[in-house]
């Protein structure tokens, strides 16, 4: 299967929908098409890939359980030939292996059915306009701030990208409900120590330490083995519960949880001269 070319992505953002349940595709077919985007349905693995051989997608939303290959095995086939395909996955099922397995793919999102279609379309918004609502958020945060997190527009550095990476693969652990409360806790710990302790490495270092949560995280979610706490350090439990909370409702996105440690530790001074930076830390926070 050859890559589609880029120049040939249509304008309208196209969705592909894997579901073997008539009744259910035919449901998520209509709703999105009805909300203006270019909808395109498969039954089974082997049409997806069919339809994935002809024409580009921004967006699929797959089953995970099928006949044959299932949605997963799907997903990695059309990743060979559309690497940027982003994904949402949507099962029925509390797997003890789907959600590592999505982990392992990247994907976006991840959904247990039964779902409203308005919280599926909160999702795909979302997934949609990663980098819109990026930028909307950096531009909120100190220039100190925004060069610790914002990616340079002529070069993005393997920390970056590992950084980014390992925030998105704690996102879909809390989401997929394979990371428990407690295992998320130790790992947001060292994603505020990593934080506290950027201007003290260097790059290699940066990307060795992202690596290694990002190994951590896919560990948890395979074993469930935990990392005992460090006495006094971080944020408080309770908090710390509403805030995961918040994330497995879907109320807390990606972006925003990229942004998230660095909210939570800035000084109440800070906060108070910025309403909307007040109104994020109590969204997250409070």
């Amino acid at each position: 299967m050859l890559p589609y070319p880029r120049e040939n992505r249509p304008v309208l953002s196209s969705i592909l929908v894997l579901e073997d349940d008539t009744q259910l595709r035919s449901l998520l077919v209509e709703f999105l098409g009805q909300q203006k985007f270019d909808v395109h349905e498969a039954r089974s693995g082997s049409e997806a890939i069919a339809i994935g051989s002809r024409r580009r997608f921004d967006l699929m939303l797959t089953d995970v359980r099928m006949e044959g290959m299932d949605g997963l095995e799907t997903l990695a086939a059309l990743r060979q030939a559309q690497p940027g395909l982003k994904s949402i996955i949507m099962t029925g099922y509390a797997s003890t292996d789907a959600p590592a397995r999505a982990l392992a793919l990247e994907a976006d999102d991840y959904l247990y059915k039964p779902f409203k279609v308005r919280d599926l379309l909160v999702s795909i918004k979302r997934v949609l306009d990663e980098g819109r609502e990026r930028e909307g958020y950096l531009s909120l945060l100190s220039p100190l701030v925004r060069g610790l997190l914002g990616r340079r527009a002529e070069q993005t550095r393997k920390w970056e990208e590992l950084r980014d990476l390992s925030f998105q693969s704690f996102f879909v652990g809390v989401r997929s409900r394979k990371l428990t409360r407690d295992e998320a806790l130790s790992i947001w710990d060292e994603f505020e120590r990593l934080m506290r302790r950027h201007g003290q490495m260097d790059e290699k270092e940066t990307a060795q330490s992202y690596q290694l949560l990002i190994d951590r995280i896919a560990a948890l979610s395979r074993s469930g083995i935990s990392v005992p706490r460090r006495a006094g350090e971080g944020v408080h439990p309770e908090r710390f519960a509403r805030f995961y909370q918040r994330l497995r409702n879907g109320e807390v996105s990606p972006e925003l949880l990229r942004v998230a440690p660095q909210i939570r530790c800035m000084a109440p001074e800070q906060l108070e001269a910025s309403p909307k930076l007040k109104e994020l830390h109590e969204k997250l926070w409070g």
